[in-house]
């Protein structure tokens, strides 16, 4: 009887507490959103919280919570309530009901939530899980009394089974204690500040993302890990299960329709579920795949979960010689805004998810594909938005406050880089599978961002957890030439800072900033932040526009991303594309138009640099006058002007301070003369309407092309400015043959610095990638441009002087036998012939025993692989076989005549590269056997198998390829060696014509063998090349020094045999390789010649015959079997 006194007693003290708080109602903030009139206390954010992990059994907590101010973290059961909070708005915002803005005094404070629930039927038997999707920034939470779990860290989620905690009786209660020191803890805090002024803004506290129940059984998915591989056309799927005997199956959609599945698969493992006819992720086709996952014990369905996933994939590559974000493997301009994710009325919380999903809408309404999510994390609806439409995320991880000596406040011994990495690791592990995340940003500017070896070691842990997207150490300033990505903050015009090793992207993390006041529609927070400002929206429109102008060009510099500041005006920033409260956008819809068609060009359009600044580290010579009074006349910007008392120097000229100023040459006086004679080579008649100078000057400064003025520029410049040059300056530039440049620049008062270059604008980017066509135009050019046709032999220089190497001319001749199978033009068959024809009277009538001719084996060899391969496509050409196998046996066993031994060794094995002249023969131990005539040898004999069916080629080319295996070949990881002398160790020095040749010789042994041993070999040599000696981003090594140009038209001749023989994944997989290194070399072409080093446009004076080749081969051989994949 005393109980249930007791129990009646303290139920009507509850009540009675609870009556006397505060009931919620909504308060008003200086401005609030249009969306705040549609929050219902009874139906708040009720979408479903997690659409990466969808279950039907879920209840959503959202709505109006007790909630108090307390002393302790001590639970008690008869807490007063003084207030009503509106959950998940944080206590700071408008929307809470609260709108506690005592910031200082709440600094560590200790708040308290609470609720009842009543638990549906649906998860009666059932483990209950508690999810938050945030809560800033410390918390402890109980359910009816109990501790169920506690939590640090504002920005991600995290749950509880409270499956213990819950009574028999029908309501259950939540409570939850939560503390925030603001910036002054050490935690992640991002743009929160007590003190709310300029770029600072309201602090937030508690819950501020939805609070939700999901019932499951006690067997059921904990994780779900989706990673595509575009390449091979297949995604990766990993789950965890709290059973390790429980199975799965998978079925993968494309709207209604199945297009994949796997059955009974074993939890905590991965899988690798093939896709056919694979549809992309991207912006302009945002296409996703619906994933269902049924969890099964005993044949027994115990869960099931709704995801979805894109098929794309972002990675580093390279555009006009300069690093290039990729999508999918193509060029990707990235253009958008800096997205803070606040909201005038709900603070951290947008007030709906339609409010949620605005932003994005006006990005996209503008043209922009890109949000850069600035040092916050969004609820995981946002992401899922940004999935749907197709946005890009840049994703900055909130940089860490101050904390007390490197610790975390309130938390003993939590060390604040530690606390850091773990929440880090926390939110890219909670947000990994959404496609739109391309860029993980560790931090931003300084802020936060300790010392060298701990900023790297944040990117190191990033890419540990994530190797599938780009990291950048730092969006702005200390980026220690580390990550993914070199970024530049410049205001308000974009800029791009010199990017020195040319390895990493260059982006525009910040810009803009312009400034439009809209009354009616300002917070008026107390303070002034201006980058710059306009009075009008036409004249926002035109200075955006100018600025987007500005990125186009600025792309030649390598600039292939920008971020404006900003999508909405913040609180005291009134820079934004819309008002803060997101009821007015500043430009009207005529105005958009413009701001979206020139946006939309960068996507489109590129620029590249013709004549280099002193932006690279390229030698960049002029000849200069520096002196403290002004020439009397401009004799000096004549051609008939003598600078032969003038010195030399190189660009740029200065005297230091300029931030982004590469100053190789002092300059200290008033004036400054610079000359020099450029070319113009590279471009068309055409181009020269989109020619423009690229000018870093201070101050003063007149350009001068041939004689005529160009373009004066008064006053000076604190970056790189384009100019358009004089109708009349350009009408005189000649497209062959030099053009004088001359400069003079004035300095009067501080910093000085000159430097100038060209770029050409407003190229299309589908010209950069060639076409089938182009296989003709490349290899026309090549031709014409080395081929005497009176000699009929190749040149060594494009003036057509020198004469080609001996062996290199057989591999030019393999290029023509290209071009005729896979045109059947007369033209290539007539070149075949003339260049047979010359050859052969050049060379000694093929005659190898002439020894001042042909005197080194592999030589001979190349030529022998060419004249068998010329007999396969000639049959009626007898005379190409007989001369191969003679060659052959002079190789293999040698001449009398010439008193040489041969190449072969019978005792020890493997085939000898230097030739000798002795009698008797007496070759020392330590000879060389060279990869390059051993894998050449084993292709010749295959050739010569095929042609004549002579088994005994057949057994040389199986002995020499067991020999080269076991002496030159690394099984391991694919690298061929150099050579090998004597029985020491091989020269492990890998070369792309040797890995080309190994590749040729196993690839050739397996079609007659069918033996997968030399597939696996062919495979593993090409692989290494391109994972190994490659370039980061994929382009094919090249080497300095005479004759090394070729190597990549031997390697094309080989690599492309091994791809007829690959299913049609596995294929595309190599073929995208090669068409990324095609159209990289083919982008920097001059008069259609392109040189060795893909990623630089050249002199053509300068490109010889062996650099000229390799784009050239390559396209033949690409574009005859780019649609004749092997089924």
């Amino acid at each position: 009887m005393k109980r249930r006194v007791f129990v009646s007693w303290f139920v009507l003290q509850t009540i009675i507490l609870t009556c006397f708080a505060q009931k919620w109602e909504m308060k008003q903030a200086r401005i609030m959103t249009p969306w705040s009139e549609d929050v219902n206390p009874e139906n708040v954010l009720s979408e479903y919280p997690r659409p990466q992990l969808v279950r039907d059994n879920w209840l959503n907590l959202n709505g109006v919570w007790n909630f108090t101010k307390v002393e302790s973290w001590k639970y008690s059961p008869t807490q007063v309530f003084h207030q009503e909070i509106l959950v998940p708005f944080p206590m700071e915002s408008a929307l809470s009901g609260i709108m506690n803005t005592n910031h200082e005094e709440n600094k560590g404070e200790v708040f308290m939530y609470q609720r009842k629930f009543t638990l549906p039927k649906s998860m009666t038997n059932q483990n209950v899980i508690l999810h938050f999707g945030a809560v800033d920034w410390k918390s402890k939470v109980y359910v009816n009394g109990q501790l169920v779990g506690e939590h640090i860290g504002g920005f991600d989620p995290f749950s509880f089974d409270i499956t213990h905690a819950l009574t028999k009786k029908k309501e259950q209660e939540i409570t939850v204690f939560v503390q925030d020191y603001q910036e002054f803890g050490g935690g992640l805090h991002g743009k929160q500040k007590i003190s709310e002024q300029v770029i600072w803004y309201t602090p937030v506290t508690g819950i501020w993302q939805t609070v939700w129940l999901e019932g499951v059984n006690k067997t059921h998915l904990k994780k779900l890990q989706i990673t595509p591989d575009i390449d091979k056309k297949r995604v990766n799927i990993s789950f965890t299960s709290t059973s390790k005997q429980a199975k799965a199956d998978l079925f993968v959609y494309d709207g209604d329709q199945l297009v994949a599945s796997a059955y009974n698969q074993n939890v905590n493992e991965s899988i690798d579920i093939p896709l056919k006819d694979v549809k992309l992720w991207s912006p302009e086709n945002p296409f996703l795949y619906d994933l269902e996952v049924v969890l099964k014990t005993d044949t027994k369905e115990v869960d099931k979960v709704r995801s979805y996933f894109g098929m794309r994939k972002i990675s580093v590559g390279q555009l006009n010689g300069q690093p290039w974000i990729m999508l999918n493997n193509k060029p990707s301009f990235h253009y958008g805004a800096l997205d803070q994710g606040y909201w005038p009325d709900g603070l951290y919380t947008a007030p709906t998810d339609e409010a949620l999903k605005y932003d994005m809408e006006i990005l996209q309404k503008l043209g922009m594909n890109l949000s850069r999510k600035h040092i916050k994390i969004e609820p995981s609806r946002w992401y899922y938005h940004c999935d749907k439409m197709g946005i890009l995320v840049w994703q900055d991880i909130p940089n860490p406050g101050f904390g007390k000596e490197g610790k975390i406040i309130g938390e003993e011994n939590l060390d604040l880089r530690e606390n850091f990495h773990d929440e880090m690791t926390r939110i890219v592990e909670s947000l990994s599978n959404h496609p739109s995340i391309v860029m993980w940003v560790v931090y931003n500017e300084s802020w936060g961002q300790p010392g060298e070896s701990v900023s790297k070691q944040g990117v190191d842990i990033v890419r540990e957890l994530d190797d599938t997207r780009l990291v950048s150490i730092a969006s702005g300033w200390n980026d220690y030439e580390y990550g993914d990505i070199k970024d530049t903050h410049w205001y308000p015009q974009p800029n791009v800072l010199p990017n020195p090793h040319n390895e990493r992207i260059s982006v525009c993390g910040e810009y803009g900033g312009i400034t439009l006041m809209v009354d009616g529609h300002r917070w008026l927070g107390g303070s002034d932040m201006t980058y710059t400002r306009v009075s009008s929206s036409e004249e926002f429109k035109d200075t955006f526009v100018q600025f987007s102008d500005d990125i186009l060009n600025l792309q030649a510099s390598g600039l292939n991303a920008a971020v404006y500041t900003q999508i909405s005006d913040l609180e005291d920033e009134e820079n934004g594309l819309m008002t803060y409260d997101r009821k007015v956008l500043k430009v009207s819809d005529e105005q958009v138009k413009e701001i979206k068609q020139t946006i939309e060009k960068n996507y489109t359009h590129t620029s590249k640099k013709i004549i280099p600044t002193a932006r690279l580290k390229s030698t960049n010579t002029w000849k200069y006058l520096s002196t403290s009074e002004p020439l009397k006349d401009k004799k000096w910007t004549q051609f008939n002007f003598s600078d032969n008392e003038w010195s030399y120097g190189n660009a740029g000229f200065g005297n230091g301070g300029l931030q982004g100023a590469n100053i190789n040459t002092s300059w200290n006086t008033s004036h400054i003369y610079l000359r020099k004679y450029i070319s113009f080579e590279s471009l068309k008649t055409e181009d020269l309407d989109n020619l423009r100078i690229q000018v870093f000057h201070d101050e003063d400064c007149e350009i001068y092309i041939n004689g005529v003025l160009a373009a004066k520029l008064d006053g000076f410049s604190n970056r790189y400015v384009f100019t358009e040059i004089s109708e009349k300056a350009k009408q005189t530039i000649k497209l062959r043959g030099d053009n004088l440049l001359a400069v003079s620049c004035i300095n009067t008062v501080g910093n000085q610095f000159i430097d100038l270059g060209f770029i050409l604008t407003n190229i299309p980017l589908e010209s950069l990638v060639y076409t089938p066509n182009d296989a003709d135009v490349a290899f026309d050019a090549f031709h014409n441009q080395f081929f005497d046709e009176e000699k009929q032999i190749y040149h060594s220089k494009s003036d057509k002087t020198g004469i080609a190497a001996i062996w290199t001319q057989a591999i030019y001749w393999d290029m023509a036998i290209n071009a005729y199978s896979r045109t059947k033009s007369d033209k290539y068959k007539k070149r075949v012939d003339s260049i047979y024809a010359g050859n052969k009277n050049h060379y000694a009538q093929f005659d190898w025993d002439n020894g001042k001719v042909w005197f080194i084996y592999d030589d001979i060899m190349w030529w022998i692989i060419s004249l068998a391969r010329a007999y396969e496509k000639y049959e009626d050409k007898a005379e190409y076989l007989e001369l191969a196998m003679s060659g052959f046996d002079r190789v293999w066993n040698g001449s009398p005549i010439v008193k040489d031994p041969g190449s072969y060794d019978p005792k020890k094995g493997g085939m000898y590269w230097q030739w000798i002249q002795s009698n008797p023969p007496n070759r020392p131990e330590s000879d060389g056997k060279m990869a390059c005539i051993n894998y050449p040898t084993v292709i010749a004999a295959m050739h010569l198998y095929n042609a004549t069916q002579d088994k005994s080629y057949l057994d040389k080319a199986k002995e020499i390829y067991t020999w080269s295996r076991k002496n030159l070949f690394n099984v391991n990881n694919g690298m061929v060696a150099d050579s090998k002398h004597g029985e020491g160790e091989p020269h492990w020095k890998s070369q792309l014509y040797n890995q080309g040749t190994c590749i040729g010789a196993a690839v050739m042994l397996y079609k007659e063998t069918q033996d997968i041993t030399y597939l696996n070999d062919a495979l593993l040599s090409t692989d290494y090349v391109k994972n190994t000696t490659s370039t980061r981003d994929g382009i094919l090594p090249f080497r300095t020094g005479i004759e090394q140009g070729i190597y990549v038209a031997i390697f094309a001749q080989y690599v492309a045999e091994l791809i007829k023989e690959l299913n049609e994944v596995d294929a595309s997989i190599y073929l995208d390789w090669l068409d990324y290194n095609i159209n990289t070399g083919w982008s920097n072409r001059v008069r259609d010649i392109t040189d060795r080093n893909f990623k630089r446009t050249r002199s053509l004076r300068d490109i010889e015959v062996y650099d000229a080749s390799g784009i050239p081969a390559l396209m033949q051989v690409v574009s005859s079997i780019k649609n004749n994949y092997k089924k």
